[in-house]
């Protein structure tokens, strides 16, 4: 879908008359908000996420009319644009955020599901990356702990302002 957003504002990435940083804010506005829609329910393995950095840095290219057979770099883009490559890193924070948010229920079904409180029997076969994982890896804390903590906002948002989402603690 984010393709398609993408692709529909052609006119707009080829136009003289919007500058550069206007194209990079409405791409932020208009593309990243439906590439990233319901990001709170995945769990992004490596290869997800290097796809998630290569749609980003396809999307960057868009407004600087680069062409991948040009050979420029992604350094060289982000570079000229003066961006930092930021979508994945949102995408983690607003997993943490939603983790937070659902911890803080007092009572619902998504908590349950979350904590592993739901019964009956795992399909067979390795079993696949969970939920969770993202957090305890993100945060740096073990799934108990995560929850005691987002009981108490200002603990949490420390945390969340040590924790460096795009892999482990700073």
């Amino acid at each position: 879908m984010g393709n398609s957003a993408v692709r529909s504002l052609n006119g707009m990435w080829k136009s003289r008359e919007i500058s550069t940083p206007t194209k990079v804010q409405l791409l932020k506005a208009l593309v990243w908000s439906i590439a990233s829609y319901g990001c709170e329910g995945w769990t992004p393995r490596k290869q997800d996420q290097r796809r998630i950095e290569a749609f980003e840095m396809w999307c960057y290219r868009r407004p600087l009319r680069v062409s991948w057979t040009q050979r420029k770099t992604n350094e060289w883009v982000l570079l000229e644009l003066g961006e930092k490559r930021q979508l994945l890193k949102d995408i983690k924070t607003r997993k943490i955020r939603y983790y937070e948010h659902v911890m803080r229920k007092d009572s619902c079904l998504e908590k349950d599901i979350i904590q592993g409180h739901v019964n009956g029997r795992r399909s067979p076969g390795r079993q696949r990356r969970r939920w969770v994982e993202d957090i305890t890896e993100w945060t740096g804390l073990q799934i108990n702990e995560a929850v005691r903590v987002t009981e108490d906002r200002q603990r949490w948002h420390n945390v969340l302002h040590t924790a460096n989402p795009l892999g482990g603690r700073l």
